[in-house]
Parts: C-alpha cells; structure tokens; sequence
C-alpha cells in the first residue's frame, strides 16, 4: 500500500549512509512520489530522494500474472491462488490478454514514434533545402 511504501522510504533514508544509493526497481510510475512523500514526513521537508535514473519497461508475464491473482484475490495471500485451479486458470487466460494488450499499445506508440521523427527528419530536410 501507499502508507507501507512511505514507511519503508522513510526507514531507508534512517538507515542509509550518507553517498549510499538507494536502488528501487517497480512498475509503478507513483512510486517516486510515495518514496518523497514518507521521506519528507518523517525527516522534514528538506529531505528528499536524489532520482538518478528513471527507465519504462514491459511488465514481466509473471509480474502480470501476480498483479491478476492479487486482483482477484481482494488482499487474501497468493498462496491461497495455487489451491484453486479454476482461480489459476481464469487468471493465466486473462494474464495472456493484457500481455497481448500492452504489446499492442507498445506497437502502436512506437508508430506513432516512428512517425514523428520521419516528419521531423522531413522538416529539417525541408528547411536545409529551403534555407
């Protein structure tokens, strides 16, 4: 949860020495906000987190996997998903659906992508001739 996300950033600034490096991997694009925030209220507002790299990446089909079960679990342990097959199999079914999903989304942004740097490229062609 949020509130354990903050708690364990404020916990981490306690206890890392000074120049340490913090490194957090997460899918989640709030999660540097929680990180501030548990910071700042435990340790003042002067404290904050120095972001060095920030990278989007594909979610894992495992990691999908996971986040379907929770899902449809409503806070009862993962575990508990491994002892009903029915709960497994309706959640690998539409665990491979938002897998296709995300592909699609991908594709389409790299198009779009694509296409703004070929107009781009099109327009400093453009002006070089013309100018």
């Amino acid at each position: 949860t949020g509130a354990e996300v903050a708690a364990m950033s404020a916990d981490v600034w306690r206890t890392l020495r000074p120049g340490g490096v913090f490194l957090l991997i997460s899918h989640n694009a709030k999660r540097q906000a929680l990180l501030d925030v548990g910071v700042r209220d435990r340790h003042g507002a002067g404290a904050a987190w120095e972001c060095l790299e920030v990278r989007r990446c594909r979610l894992s089909p495992q990691a999908t996997l996971i986040n379907v079960l929770r899902s449809k679990l409503n806070g009862r342990p993962l575990a508990e998903a491994f002892k009903d097959p029915k709960l497994l199999q309706g959640a690998a079914v539409e665990a491979k659906a938002a897998m296709r999903q995300m592909a699609f989304i991908e594709a389409f942004r790299e198009f779009k992508a694509r296409k703004r740097r070929a107009a781009a490229a099109a327009a400093a062609a453009a002006a070089a001739i013309g100018g």
